[in-house]
């Protein structure tokens, strides 16, 4: 389970890396 969890909050790192990527191009665009 720990390994679990561990790969769960790299996911969500990445994810939230992807979301500020995609807002500065949104701005950029804009």
């Amino acid at each position: 389970q720990l390994e679990l969890s561990s790969v769960n909050a790299r996911a969500r790192r990445a994810y939230s890396r992807l979301k500020r990527k995609n807002s500065e191009r949104r701005k950029l665009h804009l």
